[in-house]
């Protein structure tokens, strides 16, 4: 979790209090906040011996607002990255996501 600030406003990313079972984390909610909105980015409902990572932070389409990059893998034998930029944005969002990748490596 963490905090970015550019000259206009203040951008937290939060998670929400996720459940453990026997040793795996369910239920994983991550949201990015401002000053005056709240979007749920990342919504997990298990994890397999991995967990979501920031890979990037910063302005990919020049409007002047954050995007991010996130690795949002849900089992260690996969790779998925995930993006969100803040120009496609609609309504109460912050961000959108706009493409994401993935790939399997498992036998």
């Amino acid at each position: 979790d963490g905090t970015y600030t550019d000259e206009n406003n203040t951008y937290i990313i939060d998670s929400f209090p996720a459940e453990k079972s026997h040793n795996e984390i369910i239920n994983y909610k991550l949201y990015l906040y401002t000053k005056d909105k709240k979007q749920l980015l990342i919504s997990v409902p298990r994890f397999n011996d991995t967990f979501v990572q920031i890979l990037f932070i910063g302005d990919l389409d020049e409007d002047g607002k954050p995007d991010f990059v996130f690795d949002t893998s849900r089992d260690y034998e996969e790779k998925r990255v995930t993006l969100f930029l803040s120009s496609p944005a609609k309504n109460q969002e912050i961000v959108a996501p706009v493409d994401e990748t993935s790939y399997q490596f498992d036998c």
